[in-house]
């Protein structure tokens, strides 16, 4: 679901939206990069974000439910996805 560096992210964010000053922070990751990266990790469906009064925030998705369900809502067809689903499978 993360490239090494995605994880590494993902290790300092929570499942409570945050914003991307707050996740900056956390990680050492400038903002505008991070921002691409974030946007990018949802983009996959590996994390989830949220618009509230007029700021985007992102957190991670549980597990179950949630990281399985939330991948799959676009449907499969691409590498990754038929991958990932091989490996909830197993």
């Amino acid at each position: 679901m993360f490239t090494p560096e995605e994880a590494a992210i993902a290790a300092k964010m929570g499942f409570s939206p945050r914003s991307v000053a707050q996740i900056s922070a956390a990680t050492g990751v400038a903002e505008a990069k991070l921002e691409k990266k974030l946007e990018a990790m949802c983009n996959k469906m590996a994390i989830f974000s949220a618009d509230k009064e007029g700021k985007r925030l992102y957190g991670l998705l549980p597990t179950i439910p949630g990281l399985f369900e939330f991948a799959f809502l676009k449907g499969t067809g691409t590498p990754e996805l038929n991958k990932l689903g091989k490996l909830w499978e197993e």
